[in-house]
């Protein structure tokens, strides 16, 4: 029989270890004209409990992000080093409680461990274009490793596969030929319309997919077009298909939480809508904090 002081300090260190709080951002080039190009950091999700929580209030924001509060980086499977913020940059109006989740900000301390990661193909895009660097996933505790090893591949016999679920999702789309969208001709979706755009896989063969209509048709369109006519993701695994969703591409996947499996960031960028998701690791349970513009 164990003795009743290590019974007790396994129960208490257990509690302990499953209350411990976690928050996730981001740090991210500023697109925004009064802080347009400076490297700032958004906390938008908690987790304690076991349970994610999204910081889409001043409120929530409050009961858990410290004034002065250390960040770790995480980027494919690696540490990147830490930063540290304060919440002194009064980018955010109380009067204008809906602007909470656009313009809460913090401002980097040590400036100069910003990651510049170059956004070389010109990624992420939102409302005002897409950053110079891409953002990074920050996470108040040092979890960064990607277990699952997810990494780029070049998709080819999943566009057989996944049309079917494409054409359930978009079974028209405008063909705009520099028209305008209302005058655009509308097309039956075929397999030959479709493209597949960028993939992933992991090491036990999973696949998050990227497809969706071709851009010969949605080139040239005057104007704003729907969320369909952006790629959408679809994650493959044990031979079953899940639609993940539209407007979004991956930022990165790690296991912020340290539960031994992978969460899923992704960049959200929609029209009067950008943001950020998190997927829990089977894409059941997805948080989204996202921002309008007007």
């Amino acid at each position: 029989m164990k003795p009743l002081a290590i019974i007790l300090f396994t129960v208490i260190f257990s509690h302990s270890a499953n209350a411990i709080e976690l928050l996730l951002g981001v740090a991210e080039q500023s697109r925004y004209e009064n802080l347009h190009g400076k490297a700032i950091v958004r906390a938008m999700f908690s987790k304690s409990q076991g349970q994610w929580d999204i910081l889409d209030s001043q409120d929530k924001f409050k009961n858990h992000v410290s004034l002065e509060q250390e960040w770790h980086l995480a980027f494919d499977g690696r540490y990147l080093g830490s930063l540290v913020t304060v919440d002194n940059l009064n980018s955010f109006n109380e009067a204008y409680g809906w602007t909470f989740t656009r313009d809460k900000l913090l401002k980097i301390k040590n400036i100069s461990d910003f990651p510049l990661l170059d956004n070389k193909e010109s990624r992420f895009v939102g409302w005002n274009g897409s950053p110079g660097y891409r953002p990074v996933v920050v996470v108040s505790h040092k979890n960064y490793k990607d277990i699952e090893k997810w990494k780029r591949f070049k998709p080819t016999k999943e566009k057989e596969t996944l049309y079917p679920y494409v054409k359930e999702n978009i079974p028209q789309a405008y063909h705009c030929n520099g028209k305008p969208k209302w005058d655009a001709k509308m097309i039956e979706i075929m397999k030959d319309d479709i493209s597949l755009y960028r993939s992933y896989k992991n090491n036990k063969g999973e696949k998050l997919i990227s497809i969706g209509i071709g851009q010969i048709h949605t080139k040239d369109c005057d104007g704003p077009i729907d969320a369909t006519h952006k790629p959408m993701w679809f994650y493959i695994a044990d031979n079953k298909v899940k639609f993940v969703g539209f407007e979004l591409d991956l930022l990165d996947a790690g296991d912020y939480d340290a539960d031994g499996k992978v969460e899923f960031f992704f960049w959200h960028g929609g029209y009067n809508n950008d943001g950020y998701t998190l997927y829990e690791s089977d894409f059941e349970k997805r948080y989204d904090y996202y921002w309008s513009y007007h």
